[in-house]
């Protein structure tokens, strides 16, 4: 897929307020720019609701210029503030590599930042480039290699890269940087190249091509416009919002596609920086700046490293006559986790506990107050039988097993086998997972609520999930199923400590056996750091012997209608056992335990069912002349109004939602407009119609919009009226 730069993508916009707000601005003769509302207005936008009570604690907003960051600020405004540079954001650098800070062999230089290691020793020391004061010098046969990055795919975001090259014919090619290049030459995540003229942004992904999942298609963004006198200092930013790419070029953007599936974890390639012979580069480059980005950055946090770029190269900002300043609320909240706090609530809540059940069997309670936000009930075929995807569904992502839960580690996701692979199978109103050994391994399905690039839906501030789901009537060796909760945060921030809840785990150590609601905070995927000792809250078979109210046999092979709540007090465990086909029936619904809500159980969390395997011990594999399903029937997740009907701080009021016969439009309200703006289209219950990124839609359906601010900072959301 190629994303050309046309008039549509290349947006001009209009002259910004100055950057120092008792300064005046003189036009830029480079650009005229949309107006940002920057100087001393900061921006505060809650994570969740809107609401400070229900706000993620521990916001990252409130940042000191202190020890913590890599370097102290270099120079102060006029105005006293500091001035915006990337070293004030320890946790969004990877690594980088910056003119003025490199000294000695370029090899054996350690760039600052999370990723801190020096390249590989080369084998011919005439393929090293030099280090100047300008930067790295390369010619066409130098390059630097780095070890491959696991979660490659989702970890490099972004790259700020400021180079100069000499191609006056602009007939030239030269590679900036390639990320985890396996032996094929893919894993590109991403690749940025200067080719005749132009930056050329490749991501190797996993696209839909009308048939099929195809593995590894590159997806191009490109941009003209290089500057190739061999003086100038080009300014030059790659990355996502969300998941949807773009390249920004001397001032100037181009917007790329939404980028669904990201390439495979593959972590047996090296990444590259520099001109690569093998891809046919044929010029040399300087690179004065490149640093490499996690994170969910903003449109403003961009804008400013544009800037800051072009300060570095003798040019003017883009966005006025001076660099940009440094402000709180340049950060993204980063949930932080609270070991102490952690600590103290294991303490309080002890496995098993008798408490939990106080309210056990009582009805459950209601729903006053909340409102239905998502809903798939598997109308349509959103997975082929063949294990492929059919259609892209709205709603949900196959995306294949969770490979830390295989039976042997080996089951695969399915979107990358060569061949068919039957772990879905399709019929109205329901999907089935399967379990099953073939080819060697044990293979297994799984849904979530976004994809492998974090696209999709995720709530904060509370919900309640609900599923209905039916299992195998069969158990053996030590299969479970999972249905989990994970904290958004780590897949965008790869130092923290991954948060993980899972709901409900039938376990087959028996048939009434249940492993619910484990608390993990794993190490981080960054090495180095540490996360905390997991703990589950109950971990026994679930009887009328053990305090339960009935004896649940979750392998009967009869549906059962779960529903988990998550307050700011308690989360809450209620089942049906009559569970209905329509799932908003709660007649029957009982609660079957409550427990004081951990730290951070408020942050933004996406969900997971999954068929799984425990390989360890002994007697772990079940037959395997046997396929072991799991039917999901429905899905639903409901939210408190109060984070429903939250206006964040982004938008100047609630977003109005107009309709002329079939013909939806949508105005999104937001105080400074966004390049990157998101509209989930959704029906009164709750389905979603379908995802936009304009402000149109056509349905008779009676639907309100969700309109997803991406290009703000922490992606703020906001409910339309239903017409």
């Amino acid at each position: 897929m190629k994303v050309l730069e046309r008039d549509w993508l290349v947006k001009k916009r209009k002259e910004s307020k100055t950057y120092f707000p008792s300064e005046t601005t003189k036009p830029s003769t480079m650009l005229q720019r949309r107006q940002f509302i920057l100087g001393g207005t900061t921006l505060l936008i809650s994570a969740c609701t809107g609401d400070k009570s229900q706000a993620p604690s521990q916001s990252s907003a409130n940042v000191e210029l202190s020890g913590e960051h890599l370097l102290k600020p270099t120079a102060i405004s006029s105005t006293g503030q500091a001035r915006w540079e990337p070293s004030l954001f320890p946790d969004e650098v990877l690594f980088a590599y910056q003119a003025g800070d490199m000294v000695g062999d370029a090899v054996a230089h350690a760039p600052v930042g999370l990723l801190s290691t020096a390249s590989k020793a080369h084998s011919i020391t005439s393929r090293t480039p030099a280090i100047t004061d300008e930067g790295l010098v390369f010619n066409k046969n130098q390059f630097l290699l780095r070890d491959g990055t696991s979660f490659g795919a989702t970890m490099f975001r972004g790259f700020l890269i400021r180079f100069k090259l000499s191609d006056p014919s602009k007939t030239g090619q030269v590679h900036l940087v390639a990320i985890n290049v396996n032996s094929q030459g893919k894993g590109n995540t991403p690749r940025v190249y200067y080719s005749k003229g132009k930056l050329i942004a490749r991501w190797d992904a996993l696209t839909y091509d009308g048939k099929r999942v195809q593995p590894v298609a590159p997806v191009l963004v490109e941009i003209g416009g290089v500057i190739t006198d061999g003086e100038t200092w080009n300014t030059a930013i790659v990355g996502r919002h969300d998941s949807y790419l773009f390249n920004r070029l001397n001032g100037s953007l181009a917007l790329g596609p939404d980028l669904p599936w990201s390439g495979d974890n593959d972590t047996t390639g090296d990444s590259i920086i520099g001109p690569r012979a093998d891809q046919g580069d044929n010029i040399g480059v300087v690179i004065g700046d490149l640093i490499g980005l996690q994170g969910e950055l903003s449109e403003e946090w961009y804008s400013k490293a544009e800037g800051w770029l072009a300060s570095r190269g003798g040019r003017s900002p883009f966005q006025g006559s001076n660099p940009p300043v440094y402000e709180a609320s340049d950060h993204p909240h980063i949930h932080r986790f609270d070991v102490e706090a952690h600590n103290a609530w294991v303490a309080a809540n002890p496995r098993n506990a008798a408490k939990y059940r106080a309210q056990s069997g009582r009805p459950a309670l209601p729903l006053d107050g909340y409102t239905r936000v998502y809903l798939e009930d598997f109308r349509v075929n959103t997975v082929g039988a063949g294990g492929k995807v059919n259609t892209f569904s709205p709603t949900i992502y196959a995306q294949g097993a969770n490979p830390a839960v295989g039976g042997d580690e080996g089951t695969k996701n399915p979107f990358l086998d060569d061949v068919p692979t039957p772990t879905y199978d399709y019929k109205p109103g329901a999907l089935t997972l399967y379990n099953e050994y073939r080819e060697g391994k044990w293979r297994a399905g799984a849904l979530t609520s976004v994809s492998n690039s974090m696209h999709g839906r995720s709530w904060a501030g509370g919900y309640v999930f609900r599923w209905r789901t039916t299992s195998t009537d069969d158990i053996a060796g030590k299969l479970f199923w999972g249905m989990w909760g994970y904290c958004l945060d780590f897949r965008r921030y790869h130092h923290i400590p991954r948060k993980e809840i899972d709901f409900n785990e039938p376990d087959a150590v028996n048939r009434m056996w249940g492993n619910w609601f484990s608390v993990h905070n794993h190490d981080p995927f960054i090495k180095g750091r540490k996360g905390a000792p997991h703990h589950k809250i109950v971990s026994q078979s679930i009887t009328k012997a053990n305090g339960w109210p009935a004896d649940l046999d979750q392998f009967s092979g009869k549906p059962i209608t779960c529903e988990v709540r998550v307050d700011p007090d308690f989360i809450y465990l209620n089942i049906d056992l009559t569970s209905p086909e329509n799932m908003s029936d709660r007649t029957n619904l009982k609660e079957w335990m409550r427990f004081p809500t951990p730290p951070g159980f408020l942050e933004r969390w996406y969900f997971m069912i999954n068929t799984c395997i425990k390989n360890s011990g002994t007697g772990w594999e079940p037959d395997r002349t046997k396929r072991y399903g799991l039917t999901v029937h429905g899905i639903e997740v409901w939210q408190r109004d109060e984070v429903v009907n939250a206006v964040p701080a982004v938008f100047a009021a609630r977003p109005v939602l107009t309709r002329n016969g079939d013909i939806l439009t949508v105005e999104p309200k937001l105080r400074t407009p966004l390049d990157f703006v998101e509209y989930v289209w959704t029906g009164a219950d709750g389905y979603q119609h379908g995802v936009t990124r304009e402000p149109r839609f056509q349905t008779r359906e009676k639907v309100k919009a969700l309109v997803r601010a991406i290009g703000a900072t922490d992606l703020p959301e906001a409910w339309s009226n239903i017409a």
